[in-house]
């Protein structure tokens, strides 16, 4: 880093919620390539520390409340989105095994910087423990008593029941569907539900062996009624 770049952070340093320091020193390092020095000051902004599993839940799925700050945090799993909501000032989560991609994306942006700013928004983890469905105790019938067809449709797998949770396996990293989360734990007689993430490889064959095939319905043709009588037969 050159003595150029050096009074430029001091400058940015001794001053964190101005923008205008934050500004000149971001579009510097832009200039010099210091990415990891860009993207150290936008994780220090907008990173939290609280997880979006540790927020409190409400009717969507996708949005939890902070009581922290009091605000609500949407997910998203799409870097334009996040973009927009960050610009608007609203707080996001985003999934942990792309997280260092999202600060990335909002460092490359100069119409965002690092200065500090009350109430800016907050770029929150969403983190999904990883289950290995081939080596897991799996509870032997408990796949059989869910619909067939909403288990391939979504592509997740009813592991167990423990302590009283549903513990289901899914092939997606994103918060479940509300539609989902709601069939899930009604076949399971309203259990609270505990959710692992699996290659889809793993929830097919997981499928295959512990859930039942989906019937073909077939198609009965109604009895035809006649509109009239027929006419009589000659003689």
């Amino acid at each position: 880093m050159d003595e150029r770049l050096r009074g430029l952070q001091r400058e940015a340093e001794a001053r964190p919620s101005d923008e205008g320091a934050a500004i000149r020193y971001e579009r510097a390092l832009r200039a010099a390539g210091e990415e990891e020095a860009l993207q150290a000051r936008f994780r220090l902004k907008f990173a939290c520390p609280l997880r979006f599993e540790e927020l409190r839940a409400g009717a969507d799925p996708a949005i939890r409340r902070c009581e922290r700050c009091q605000r609500d945090v949407h997910y998203v799993d799409d870097l334009a989105l996040l973009r927009e909501r960050v610009g608007a000032g609203e707080c996001v989560a985003f999934f942990a095994g792309r997280f260092g991609e999202a600060v990335a994306h909002l460092a490359a942006d100069e119409a965002l910087h690092g200065a500090s700013e009350e109430g800016s928004a907050c770029l929150v983890e969403f983190t999904r423990q990883r289950i290995e469905l081939g080596s897991a105790p799996i509870e032997a019938g408990l796949a059989a008593s869910f619909d067939p067809w909403l288990l391939r449709r979504h592509q997740v797998f009813p592991i167990r029941i423990e302590a009283g949770t549903l513990e289901v396996a899914w092939a997606s990293s994103d918060p479940v569907p509300r539609e989902l989360s709601a069939a899930l734990q009604g076949a399971s007689g309203a259990r609270p539900l505990r959710v692992f993430l699996a290659g889809a490889g793993e929830v097919e064959r997981a499928l295959d062996l512990y859930s039942p095939e989906p019937m073909l319905m077939g198609i009965v043709a109604p009895e035809i009624v006649p509109l009239m009588d027929p006419p009589p037969e000659e003689s």
